[in-house]
């Protein structure tokens, strides 16, 4: 995987998963301040039943308080702390039975010596009208932010890794041999410039100790190849006398042998590494068959001799055997 892509997918998956963990505490904390807004507003319709059970000594009338709906249940409780929660209710005044989402409080009230315990339930549907805007902006708001940071990280940062590649590109086709050194790049980013700087002076150390080396292989076997040339010649002068016994003879032989052995080596030594750095100006493309028939052409009548040469020997074993 590319590091850029890498760097998007975990970008994309950390700024999903924090705007996610955002929207549900965002959701949560909403929630919770709607929902003690509505106790706040259930407290005061429990004291505006309160106030007019003091002022005209009977329990209201449901068509006094339109907009909440107030049950009465006398009970033999005396005291009960007032207890708040999420309930179902419905409405009178329509004509469909369905159940309304509300919120509700119970408390106890005292009237002419009885208690009563009241329940007061207030509507939610504004309240929840209000988060579902809320999702729908955050989600919206989500969505959005989500295509910015991917069209950021598509477009921005690509274009934001092109001295990278271009870095890298000018590694790929660099050679050592060549006198062309790697290009300057343009960025305004401070670590691909440190790159760029750190890249020029590797090259230039490289270029350095491949140009001491080669001097150094060229100038070693030019120096070699006298004093073996000055052992040759003395061999050589050594052999053509007539006085020299066999033995020395030999002897002189072996050296003379080891002598064009190691100048040979130090030929195909200097071959090796002209190869191998591309040295040569002039190359040319070789016809491997072509040369091979050649070979066989130049050899074809000591093939024919050796063919024939076999052939007799099988017939004259066979006459011998039998």
């Amino acid at each position: 995987m590319k590091l850029s892509s890498y760097y998007n997918r975990s970008n994309i998956i950390a700024t999903i998963s924090v705007l996610l963990l955002g929207a549900i505490i965002y959701f949560f904390a909403v929630n919770y301040v709607i929902q003690s807004q509505l106790d706040r507003e259930l407290n005061e319709e429990m004291k505006e039943v309160t106030d007019y059970i003091s002022t005209h000594q009977k329990l209201p009338e449901q068509t006094e308080f339109e907009n909440d709906q107030i049950v009465f249940t006398q009970t033999n409780q005396k005291t009960m702390k007032a207890i708040y929660g999420n309930a179902f209710y419905k409405e009178t005044d329509e004509k469909n039975d369905d159940d309304k989402n509300g919120r509700a409080i119970e408390s106890i009230i005292q009237l002419n010596g009885k208690y009563y315990k009241v329940m007061i339930t207030i509507s939610r549907e504004s309240t929840e009208y209000f988060v579902q805007i809320i999702a729908a902006v955050t989600l919206t708001l989500m969505i959005g932010l989500f295509l910015i940071l991917f069209l950021i990280n598509r477009y921005l940062a690509n274009g934001l890794w092109k001295p990278f590649f271009f870095l890298l590109n000018q590694l790929k086709s660099f050679n050592v041999s060549e006198a062309v050194s790697p290009g300057l790049v343009t960025t305004k980013v401070d670590e691909f410039r440190e790159l760029d700087n750190a890249i020029h002076l590797m090259a230039f150390r490289v270029k350095n100790d491949f140009k001491t080396l080669k001097q150094f292989t060229e100038n070693a076997s030019h120096e070699m190849m006298t004093p073996l040339a000055v052992i040759t010649s003395k061999l050589d002068t050594l052999i053509q006398d007539e006085s020299l016994k066999q033995e020395h003879f030999n002897q002189i032989q072996d050296i003379y042998g080891a002598t064009n052995k190691l100048s040979r080596l130090n030929q195909s030594l200097l071959l090796l590494v002209k190869i191998e750095n591309n040295l040569f100006e002039e190359t040319e493309q070789l016809s491997l068959d072509r040369l091979i028939f050649e070979k066989i052409d130049l050899f074809q009548e000591l093939l024919y001799f050796t063919r024939d040469k076999l052939v007799d020997c099988f017939y004259q074993r066979i006459g011998t055997s039998s």
